[in-house]
């Protein structure tokens, strides 16, 4: 069918639905460019969204365009796509090679196969859990009280992903040595503070302080201000968990950093090794007798990760490790596994189970969970790993297409990548999404099943200000697979951590710049699809689809004025629904003509109207692009129906058009 009558087809179906009441603006979608009379954009129009761009900035330049969605299970099939291409990445993504091989896929979350059966179970017990709140009178559930030493429930329920308490950080500070090898070559070292000042007119986004030291580590990790690793997961977690810790001097290891990087994991246990048996030696050396470094290890060893209890079990809870030097999600330098090792030396941040428990310094303790990131490292990639570590998963597309499918939204994605500031990025993240919270039990929530319509309270994710929920979940029917579905809402607001969506960013120059621009990212009800037919969000793989992705209030495209389409963390700046018109977008985007000259196109998007309600029917209905969800066609409609206390408290509306099929 082609798009024309496939626009034909949805505005007489949405003719179909104003004449029985429903208003513009109520489900009905909001074309960004579409001329009012009188010449304002922002008229309301049902349209078939064109195709969001899949690709940064750099995979822009030259690429062909996307392949056409898959579609979602149990729904007429679509186009294949056409396969991989070979993609290059900045800041936090990750890069497919040519032959389909994923450069990072699983470098930046590493789980052993028993992590991913456990976090897959997980979420079965949260489906329990969901269908046991939504039948109790209210549907309300607050998550567990925070109680410092308190026993976990047994795993195999549905608290199996739910941290509460105090948790002790062991953070190990590693700086490289001159030994190299003629199989691995590269530059010795490096070690810490050489990272080179940055000069502001050409540089505003990396992060760097006068002297990388320990007191800087210890404000950044276990300061009480904001922002800190531990005022993050603090406030993220509303009490519930909170971090202490200690950071080591920089331990000098024996090697440079090109021998230890992660195209190997046996080097990275390595690395593990030598860093904890250096702080060992240096103790040593300060004349620490060998029965004081196992009691001060033991402080760290209170909570056994498998079963999620607290007890020890002879394992350090939680290993940092920052290494000096810039780190490889930050360069951007595109790496396989079949490249000149000797070409990559940047170890890209990550968080893994070690291929064997590796033992530190025969103390009777040992390591089997690490996450790593680089001297430079602001709040947000460290405490992004910290969520790998307590069992969330990546929900950016590691596969590399599309980029981003949560954008700035959660920290879990790019929003690892925000700022408090317009110097650098990374210093302070978003929050994250009802999902994440969900399932680390961090969030006051209402549960409802499908059929059951009514108004619903929200207060703002970040800022609790009643005994109102702060997050809405919609048990819908299960999928042809049987596998459970469900629409999330929250209530998103420049409030705590998500202040810094003002600060989402854009790098213009594919070529490589350091220079971004801000923009912000709008306010307003969130609304998330949690689909349980797939483990992950690799929408390389299947397009339109997604394990949890939010909702798009605006999914038509955004292009360039030279004919290219924004990529998705900037698609996504206006995805919130709300009562008020959507900001102005203004960007400036290098390109290269066919003659290598390079010019400046602009990303200019008119102001619209609001667009406060989402209908399932009308968004089914498009044939979607696959950096945009698919949902389900169910007749279920979330509208943002009142606000108060300048958005702090919402009223979400829900309403069925089909009877409940459950």
């Amino acid at each position: 069918m082609s798009k024309r009558r496939l626009r034909a087809k949805i505005a007489a179906g949405v003719a179909g639905l104003l004449a029985v009441g429903m208003l513009v603006g109520d489900g009905v979608l909001i074309d960004r460019a579409a001329p009012q009379a009188g010449g304002q954009p922002g008229a309301a129009r049902a349209a078939s969204p064109v195709p969001h761009s899949a690709e940064t900035p750099r995979q822009q330049e030259g690429r062909p365009a996307l392949p056409e969605p898959t579609a979602a299970p149990g729904s007429p099939e679509l186009p294949k796509p056409s396969g991989r291409r070979d993609t290059a990445t900045r800041h936090g993504t990750a890069a497919a090679g040519a032959d389909g091989a994923a450069d990072f896929a699983g470098l930046d979350d590493r789980p052993s196969p028993a992590e991913q059966v456990r976090r897959q179970a997980a979420a079965d017990n949260m489906e329990r859990e969901l269908s046991a709140v939504a039948d109790n009178p209210g549907g309300h559930r607050s998550g567990p009280a925070a109680a410092s030493g308190s026993a976990d429930p047994a795993p195999g329920t549905a608290e199996s992903l739910k941290t509460v308490g105090t948790h002790k950080v062991f953070v190990l500070a590693v700086e490289f040595g001159d030994d190299t090898t003629p199989a691995i070559g590269g530059p010795a070292g490096p070690v810490h503070n050489q990272i080179p000042r940055p000069d502001p007119k050409k540089d505003n986004s990396t992060y760097w302080v006068p002297d990388f030291d320990q007191q800087h580590y210890r404000d950044l990790f276990f300061g009480d201000g904001a922002p800190s690793f531990k005022d993050f997961y603090r406030q993220q977690s509303q009490g519930r968990f909170d971090v202490t810790g200690s950071v080591t001097e920089w331990v000098k290891l024996p090697h440079s950093e090109a021998y230890y990087n992660q195209v190997d994991d046996e080097k990275l246990d390595k690395l593990v090794a030598d860093g904890m048996n250096g702080w060992i030696a240096n103790r040593k050396a300060a004349q620490w007798s060998d029965a004081q470094i196992k009691a001060e290890l033991a402080t760290f060893d209170t909570w056994d990760r498998a079963s999620r209890q607290d007890k020890p079990d002879g394992q350090i809870d939680h290993l940092t490790i920052i290494h000096a030097g810039i780190g490889a999600d930050a360069t951007g330098v595109k790496r396989n596994q079949k490249d000149d090792p000797r070409l990559r030396n940047n170890i890209w941040s990550h968080s893994r189970d070690t291929a064997v428990p590796v033992d530190v310094g025969g103390t009777g303790i040992s390591v089997s969970h690490y996450t790593i990131e680089p001297e430079n490292a602001g709040v947000g990639v460290i405490a992004h790993e910290f969520g790998h570590d307590l069992g969330l998963p990546d929900l950016y597309d590691t596969v590399g297409e599309t980029h981003n499918t949560a954008g700035f939204w959660s920290i879990m994605d790019k929003g690892s990548w925000l700022s408090d500031s317009d110097t650098a990025i990374g210093t302070a993240p978003s929050g994250f999404g009802p999902w994440e919270k969900l399932m680390l039990g961090w969030v006051d929530y209402t549960a409802v099943r499908y059929g059951e319509g009514g108004d619903v309270a929200l207060d703002a994710s970040d800022a609790k200000q009643s005994d109102n929920a702060q997050a809405l979940v919609v048990i819908l029917p299960k999928g042809p697979d049987g596998k459970g579905r469900y629409y999330l809402a929250e209530n998103r607001r420049y409030t705590g951590y998500n202040a810094d969506l003002r600060r989402a960013y854009f790098f213009s120059d594919p070529a490589g710049s350091s220079v971004v621009q801000r923009y912000g990212y709008q306010p307003g009800m969130l609304l998330w699809y949690w689909n349980r037919s797939y483990t992950d969000n690799k929408m390389a793989d299947h397009p339109g689809a997604g394990q949890v992705i939010p909702i798009d209030a605006h999914p038509d495209q955004i292009s360039s004025d030279d004919g290219r389409a924004a990529p998705v963390a900037v698609q996504m700046y206006d995805a919130a629904f709300t009562l008020t018109p959507t900001p102005a977008l203004d960007l400036r985007w290098s390109n290269r003509n066919e003659d290598n000259i390079k010019y400046q196109a602009r990303i200019s998007v008119p102001s619209a109207p609001a667009q406060p309600a989402f209908d399932d029917r009308l968004w089914a209905a498009k044939k979607l692009p696959g950096t945009a969800v698919a949902v389900p066609d169910t007749g279920t409609s979330v509208t943002l129906a009142g606000e108060a206390r300048d958005g702090g408290t919402v009223t979400v509306r829900l309403a069925f058009a089909k009877p409940s099929a459950q």
